[in-house]
């Protein structure tokens, strides 16, 4: 039966489905009920998606450029089988690039924020990568103003622009009591908890809350700062934390699935990001928000169209330690106010940063295209 017929969309989408941003992107729309697949080089079961998933068995002998040519074909071939009505790449790669090149049309494109902001500064291919991708797009789709003129910039030129958050599931994330679990695996019952969900890679600045810490703790003993995620900066993070001499107060998490993350979140009594660059709002402070944990994070970008300084959080500089160390110690300082910060935080994400609301916008954008291409 061809799905057309039914009201249902043939979704074919380009990224990795293991990742945490692109599974949820896609389990959404295959639970309204569309017929969803995504060629992806990450493994994964998602219910409702049909997972093309393309080995790469050239990494392993150092031939990785080698597995391009075939992953072309692969998507060329499902786009002849599957005849989608949108293609829709989830960050702007090489994959996404090859799509592209593959014919994937009409071709819906949404940057996750390293890849248009960082990564083209570094590479003149990556730049030029990306905008032939753009130019090919029929859509671009992202999450905050701040971007559009980067991606004019970088190739979109007059392509059509569609700013859509990425939005929480508020009623997933949402208050909880501390779970009791938790905090004995953290060691951190009766504890004060300063939360961060970054990983350790340059661009989301881990050492500038380390050089926090000292000052923190120096007349709050029962404070502890439990920093997940892994990276590259691993090792020098944790010779930080010895040198200034906090090993105790802090514990790295490590890698940490999506599905604990409310658990995780109900321990916190502070959220904090050091991050010196995201597109929108991070996924993970819109979560803490949802969660009412009080966020702290840096001033840049669209962050302050969430975070309102002294209302329902606190931004500070990029890299200055000192003003971080300033306002964690306010808050974890004053009950009172962490509730109201908490509670202003998670109704900002309420109203305006809710999952399902906007996933309904993509999904008639989805339409929008789909008639378009039909027409």
């Amino acid at each position: 039966m061809d799905v057309r017929r039914t009201g249902r969309l043939r979704l074919l989408f380009v990224g990795d489905a293991s990742g945490y941003h692109v599974s949820k992107w896609i389990k959404f729309f295959g639970e309204a009920g569309h017929d969803v697949h995504i060629v992806s080089t990450g493994k994964a079961q998602i219910p409702g998606v049909t997972v093309h998933w393309v080995r790469n068995p050239f990494t392993t002998v150092g031939l990785r450029h080698s597995f391009y040519p075939y992953y072309a074909a692969r998507v060329a071939g499902l786009l002849k089988r599957l005849q989608p009505d949108v293609v829709h790449a989830l960050q702007i790669n090489m994959y996404a690039f090859l799509a592209a090149l593959a014919g994937a049309r009409p071709l819906i494109v949404t940057p996750f924020g390293g890849d248009v902001l960082v990564r083209p500064k570094e590479s003149m291919w990556v730049r030029w990568m990306v905008g032939y991708v753009l130019r090919r797009a029929a859509l671009i789709v992202c999450d905050a103003d701040h971007i559009v003129p980067v991606l004019r910039d970088l190739g979109a030129g007059g392509k059509p622009v569609k700013v859509v958050y990425f939005g929480v599931d508020v009623d997933r994330f949402r208050p909880l009591p501390p779970h009791a679990g938790w905090s004995e695996k953290l060691g951190v019952a009766g504890c004060r908890v300063v939360l961060s969900l970054r990983h350790l890679l340059p661009v989301y600045d881990i050492p500038t809350l380390i050089h926090a810490i000292p000052k923190v703790v120096a007349t709050r003993p029962d404070v502890r700062f439990v920093i997940w995620g892994r990276g590259t900066e691993e090792q020098r993070i944790r010779a930080l934390v010895a040198e200034l001499g906090v090993t105790a107060v802090v514990h790295f998490g490590g890698w940490y699935e999506g599905a604990e993350l409310p658990n995780m979140l109900s321990v916190a009594s502070v959220y904090v990001s050091t991050s010196t660059s995201d597109a929108g709002l991070a996924s993970s402070t819109g979560e803490a928000m949802a969660a009412a944990v009080p966020p702290v994070i840096t001033d840049f970008g669209d962050n302050a169209l969430w975070v309102r300084h002294g209302e329902n959080g606190f931004l500070f500089p990029v890299g200055d330690h000192a003003a971080l160390a300033d306002a964690l110690g306010t808050l974890l300082d004053q009950p009172d106010l962490r509730r109201q910060f908490g509670e202003r935080s998670r109704a900002v994400i309420v109203e305006r940063y809710n999952w399902a609301t906007e996933m309904g916008r993509v999904e008639s954008l989805y339409r929008e295209t789909a008639d378009h291409k039909r027409g």
